[in-house]
């Protein structure tokens, strides 16, 4: 998968070879997680699906190595896992 945090729209900049540190906002995190942005919001409002995120002001930034681990952490290998 691969997204452009600066347009937040291109996908032909890879996000693999950028470092665990790098903060995305809600848009492109949720093009990561490959859900919608209402998702994001949601998860953040109800403290739902464990999502870590950074919250200064009114800013939200999501760290690229939460997201990484977030889907490591929700990867299954049949319907019945745990």
């Amino acid at each position: 998968m691969s997204i452009n945090i600066k347009a937040g729209i291109d996908y032909q900049q890879s996000y693999d070879s950028m470092p665990d540190s790098t903060l995305l906002d809600q848009s492109p995190a949720a093009r990561v997680l490959g859900m919608s942005e209402a998702f994001m919001q949601a998860a953040r409002t109800h403290g739902r699906h464990g999502i870590p995120f950074i919250k200064v002001g009114r800013k939200v930034k999501y760290r690229l190595g939460d997201l990484r681990q977030f889907l490591a952490n929700h990867t299954k290998t049949h319907t019945g896992d745990k």
